[in-house]
This record gives C-alpha cells, structure tokens and sequence, in this order.
C-alpha cells in the first residue's frame, strides 16, 4: 500500500475528517489508477468505493474528459507544482456541475513524486458568466482552451446551435478561415482585439463577422470572451450593386454569380484562381459542363443545389443558391480535395479491413465493443449488432485461469502490444483457438483512446499439431524399433565388414605371394633363355631361334597380366597411393613411352611418331604412375590392333583450354556394337580360341580407372578398318 494511502487508511480520526468534507478528494498513482477517495466523490459519481478502486477515469467518464484529466495530471507530476482548472461534469443524477479542480503532485520521501491529490469543490453557483452575458444585447461568448463555457441568445441565434450542442463542438469547429484560430491562440498585448472571418451556422451558411476578443481575468480564471458583429448589418446602406461586389470579393471562398441566361456577371479572386481564368463575360458552361441546358429561372428562391466539380488540381463542392435580392444565381464552392482523398482513403481501408480473412474488433478503454469487421461474425458466431457494446469476456471459455485474464489487461493498460495464443467460445458453444493480439492506440497526446483486437482462428493448426505429436509419438517409437533392428544388422554388417576386410587382405597376400611366385620363375625361365640363345647364336638354325622368342613373348606377357592385376586390384582395395604434382607431361610420361614403343613398332613395321603442340615447358597437374599406364597401354594397344601404317600420338591445347593426348592408329578399329562395354575387364571384342590378337581385357578396365583418378575425360573417335583415336582430357 502506497505510504499516503497508508496514513489515511489506518488512521481513522483523519479518515472521517475528508468524509464530512464537501470537496472531492481523490488519491492516484503515478498511472492514474485511483488508490482512495472520499464520501464526497462517492456521492458525485453515484458509484461504490469498489467500482472506483483501482479504476482509471477511462472507465468512470468519457474519453475526452479522462484525457483532459490525465494531461493536467501529468503536467503537476511533470512541473512538481499544483495545477488548477475549471471543468464542467456532470453527477451521478446526470446535472451539469463545474468542479474547480487543484491537481498536487504528493512527496512522501525525499523529492520524488509519490502520487496524485486531486482536491475539487462545486463553484457552480457562483458562476457569473453567464448572467454577465445575460444582461446584453450584444452576441457574446465566453471561451476557455478553445471550450464553450457560456453564451448567450443573440449568438445563439447567429449560428443557429442550441446551448446543449455546444458541448460536443469546439470554439474552432464554427469558423472555416484557418486564420482565426491563429487571432484565437496568439498572445496580444492589449486586453481587445478584432478580426474579421467567416462563421458556418448548423444550417452550414457561411455568415461574415467581425469579431471582438477580450481577455478575461477571475481569480485563476483566464478566459476570452468574444463579441460577434455580422458584417451584413454594416451594407445594409450601400447601393446593390456595390453591396454585391463587396460581399463576394470579400469571401475566401470560390464565388461566382451568373444571370438567369448563365452569363458570368461577378467573379472573386478565389473563383479566378480556382478556375485559372478571368470568367467574367463567359458562359457558366465553359466551366462547369454538367451546367449546360440548365434553365436557371426555374431554380426557386433560395433553393440550394449541390454539385461537385474537378478543376485540374482540386475538387470542389459546389452550391448554387437563387438570390432574388440580387436577381442572380449564386455559385459558392468549398475545397474537398483532402475531404476526397480522405474518403477515397477511409473507403479502401474499409474494404480491406471488410475482406481482411482475420477478425479485427475495436473497443473502447472500458472493452465495450464499438466495431468489427466481417470475419468475426464467421470466427464467432455472432453478429456486430449483438457483439456492440459488449464485452470481449462474451467469449469466455474458461479455459483460462484469472491471472490469464489479468495479465493481458496490465499488459495493454501499460500501452505495450499483448500478443498470445487463447481458447475462445463461439455463439453456438463451441470451441476455438485463436491466435490474439491486442494493440493499444493512443492519441496524439499520448493517452491511450482504444484498442484493436486481431483474432485469427488456428483451430485447424492446433488440430494439426496434434495429429503431428501423435504422428510424432508413433514414429519415435517406429524409429526406436527400426533403430535397434538397424543396431543389430550394422553388428551383422560389421561382421561382415570385418570378414571381407580380413578377406580382402587376404586377397591382397594371396596376390603379392602369387605375383612373388609367378615372377621368380618367369624372370629365371627369361633370363636363362636370353642366355642360352646368345650361347647358342649361329648354331641353332630358325625354328629353334624362333622358340627363344616365343619362350620371350609368353614371359613378357605373363607378366604384363600379372601387372594388370596387381594394379586393378590395387585401385579396388583403395591401397594405391598416388602423387599429383604439376609436371612436364611430354618430357616426363610421352617421349619417354614414344621411345620405348619404337622397337616393338619398328619389328610389326609401323611407324610410331609424336606431334606435341603445348608451348615449351607447359606443365600439367596429374598423378605420373597413372599417367604413364595410360598412354602405354594406350600406345600397346594401338601398335597391336594396327597391321599398317602408323600411330601418332598428339598433344596440345583444346578449345576448353585444356591439356590434351590423342593416340591415334590406323589399325582395325572397333565396332559400334563393342563399344558401350569398352571398359569393361576382361571385355574383348574377339574371344575364345578363335580370337586373332592375344590380351585379357584388363589394360583399357585399367585406362578408364586411372582417367577417373586422375579427373581426366576419355573419349574415342572409331571406325571400322580405318582406326581409332583415344582422346585424354587433362583438367587445368
């Protein structure tokens, strides 16, 4: 409990003292909220003290009085000073009263602001205003921060308002010349003043009048009384013509008059500028079209017709009005170019907020509902008829605790945006879940006038989340399952694994011991061959020279299988370790291959040349022990399958700035039907006992893997009887 409040609650004596006070007393927080009050404001306002507690005036009396409240509230709180002001308000029996009102600032402890005392008693009767303009003759107001606060009859009959009206209206919404408020609001030297402007009666004629201000002083009391004089009085005396000319050049407003035949006769400056022309001397028509064929004697006296005209910067609302007194139609146009665009503005938000697929509900500071759009009749059920002026706890579906409620109202009586998710009830009972925000709107002073309420129905949503926990709930449990039936087929796998690993270097052993076993022999049975047979030179005669080679061609060969398998089998296992660098490709892989084909070449008689093209030096990046096995496999093959003329093998930049190798022959070349399974091991076109040429389908299997390690691309370019080429594309 604040310590103010404290002090008056707990002790009694003080306590009863302010009951038997006439005044009002009333104690605040900083926030406005009412912590305690007396009997007296009790018996004014007509409600029980737990109606009030903990209310604001938003609740208590109408927005534009709670404003006008919380600002002078909020200057004491600001200047630490009292504040004190007159205001008419009406008590609980609904009679007119005026408080004057002292506002304090309360200081408990040291200099910092501890709440609010609002002290005010009734100076209804000795308000002397009105009897002050009671007794004159003269049409006189007074006026306090642009408020009627009295007036009198002959000003009541000037702008044709009864007195009650006036207290929906300012001192401003009576005048159409801007100006004037500035003469209202403007600090003048002397106490009187006048200045002439144009008032709009509640029949909206505009009435020219000079009007005299006079600054008043009654104790605190600073208020302005105004003396209204019509100009017309004045020309009562003037000659027609002149009085004619003198009330249109003198009006801010667009005026022309016309005669009966619908010749312009008088046209003021705002009409000219309006009209960007002279008018005077033309035809109505020329400038207002939709008056063509228009009979103006038929307009009756006094008749007002409306019409709306576009010049090319503005719109205008146009009125003509026949005045005999002058035997001539009147045309008087008032500026709705903003008014338009304004309407035009309003009008598409209004369809927006109409087709908008949320619902969107505007109430008051009190909740009372006071609009909404379309959807919320399909969101909940009910109509705006029987939503206006209910409360938004008309949707309870209590499904939420108090606390619920009473945070999103402290929330957003702090002016922050309450944004969350709520189960509502619907008309027909049903229930929904909504996704909810609520966004306090303040005026221009700050002061919180209403809020807006957006409501989006997410049962469907709601609905999904749960199908997906469940959803959610039975898959965890599949992937549960499926997890340990996947643990024990990965043990199973890494049984496996571990078998096929073991097999593998097993396979690896077996291989390594098989080529240890093969080569040793192979290389004794090559050596001792070549030895015999230069033993034996020129003793032996041909067939037995020709069984050295043919001892020689078997052994080479043997080996080359084993070399193609251990090398396959090497890329299988993954045990190959290669070394990229960049490298001369012709010095250190082509010439080199070239040289060493030349022989074997030379004996089927063929030629064996090399073209290179790459600039001198030109490196290239590639792995060299795969290199090399490309193109010699690549050359041997070409030497083989070539029975006359030639193999080249070609180097050179490409079109895609890369290195490459052509090998081409003019050998047998190879069919259309073979070529899709090219790589494949141990493919070969001709097989069996039949074949022609020796091999086992392992050197171009071999080539393929090497270019795939190397990220090269190889292509071939065929045709049967003609020769092939061997494309090596080497990446940059």
């Amino acid at each position: 409990m604040n310590n103010f409040s404290q002090f008056i609650g707990t002790n009694f004596s003080i306590s009863k003292f302010l009951d038997e006070l006439e005044s009002i007393i009333i104690y605040k927080d900083l926030n406005g909220i009412y912590l305690d009050c007396n009997k007296g404001f009790i018996d004014f306002i007509g409600k029980d003290k737990s109606e009030i507690i903990g209310k604001t005036d938003y609740f208590l009396f109408n927005r534009k009085t709670a404003e006008e409240i919380r600002k002078y509230e909020l200057e004491s709180q600001d200047s630490n000073k009292a504040i004190y002001y007159d205001k008419w308000l009406q008590n609980k029996d609904n009679i007119s009263v005026l408080l004057r009102f002292n506002i304090s600032p309360v200081i408990c402890k040291g200099d910092k602001v501890d709440g609010i005392l609002c002290v005010a008693r009734d100076v209804t009767s000795s308000n002397r205003f009105q009897m002050l303009l009671d007794g004159t003759d003269e049409a006189q107001v007074f006026v306090k921060n642009n408020v009627f606060v009295s007036s009198n009859k002959p000003f009541l009959d000037i702008i044709k308002y009864k007195a009650e009206e006036l207290k929906e209206l300012s001192f401003s919404d009576l005048f159409e010349n801007s100006d004037f408020m500035k003469f209202h609001n403007e600090e003048a030297d002397q106490l009187k003043t006048k200045f002439r402007t144009t008032l709009i009666d509640r029949l909206f004629n505009r009435i020219d009048v000079i009007i005299e201000r006079t600054n008043y002083y009654e104790g605190n009391l600073d208020l302005k009384l105004f003396q209204v004089k019509r100009i017309s009085e004045s020309l009562v005396k003037m000659p027609e013509g002149e009085k004619k000319k003198v009330l249109v050049d003198n009006s801010p407003i667009p005026t022309i008059l016309i005669d009966y035949s619908g010749i312009i006769s008088l046209a003021n400056k705002a009409a000219k500028v309006t009209f960007e022309s002279d008018l005077e001397g033309n035809s109505i028509e020329k400038f207002i079209p939709m008056l063509r064929g228009v009979n103006f004697k038929e307009i009756k006296d006094n008749e007002v017709v409306k019409f709306e005209v576009e010049t090319r910067n503005k719109i205008y609302s146009f009125f003509t009005k026949n005045d005999s007194s002058f035997g001539c139609i009147g045309l008087y146009g008032v500026d709705i170019t903003q008014r338009y665009i304004d309407s035009r503005k309003i009008k598409l938000q209004n369809q927006i907020l109409d087709i908008a697929t949320d619902g969107i509900v505007i109430t008051e500071l009190d909740g009372k509902i006071i609009w909404c759009n379309p959807a919320i009749e399909k969101l909940t059920g009910y109509s705006f008829k029987e939503l206006s002026g209910q409360k938004p706890n008309l949707f309870k579906s209590g499904k939420h605790t108090k606390q619920f409620y009473v945070d999103m109202w402290e929330t957003v009586l702090t002016g922050k945006i309450w944004t969350g998710k709520i189960i509502n009830r619907r008309k027909d009972g049903e229930l929904t879940h909504e996704a909810m925000t609520i966004t306090p709107v303040k005026n221009a002073k700050g002061l919180l006038t209403h809020f807006i309420t957006i409501k989006r129905d997410i049962s469907q949503f709601i609905k999904v989340e749960e199908d997906l926990k469940l959803h959610r709930d039975n898959l965890e449990k599949i992937v549960k399952d499926r997890t340990n039936e996947l643990q024990n087929i990965n043990k199973e796998l890494l049984t496996a694994k571990e078998f096929a690993e073991k097999s593998d270097q097993l396979k690896s052993e077996f291989l390594a011991q098989i080529s240890h076993e093969i080569r040793t022999p192979v290389n004794a049975i090559l050596s001792f061959s070549s030895m015999l047979e230069l033993y034996m030179e020129g003793e032996v005669d041909e067939d037995l020279n020709f069984s050295f080679q043919m001892i020689k061609n078997g052994g080479e060969r043997l080996i080359r299988t084993i070399d193609l398998i251990l090398n396959k089998s090497e890329l299988q296992l993954g045990t190959y370790h290669s070394n990229f660098k960049k490298q001369n490709l012709v010095d250190e892989v082509i010439t080199p291959l070239v040289m060493e084909f030349k022989p074997l070449a030379k004996r089927k008689s063929l030629s064996l040349s090399m073209e290179n093209n790459l600039p001198e030096n030109y490196p290239a990046y590639f792995d060299k022990y795969s290199m090399w096995n490309i193109i010699s496999h690549l050359i041997d093959n070409a030497i083989k399958y070539t029975d006359a003329g030639g193999v080249t093998v070609v180097s050179f930049i490409n079109y895609d700035n890369k290195v490459e190798v052509d090998v081409k022959d003019t050998g047998i070349g190879i069919s259309d039907k073979f070529l899709p399974a090219i790589f494949e091991a141990f493919s070969q076109e001709q097989s069996g006992y039949t074949r022609k040429f020796e091999g086992n389908g392992l050197g171009l299997s071999l080539v393929k893997d090497y270019c795939d390690l190397n990220n090269c691309k190889i292509k071939i370019e065929t045709k049967k009887d003609v020769g092939t080429t061997f494309r090596i594309i080497i990446p940059n």
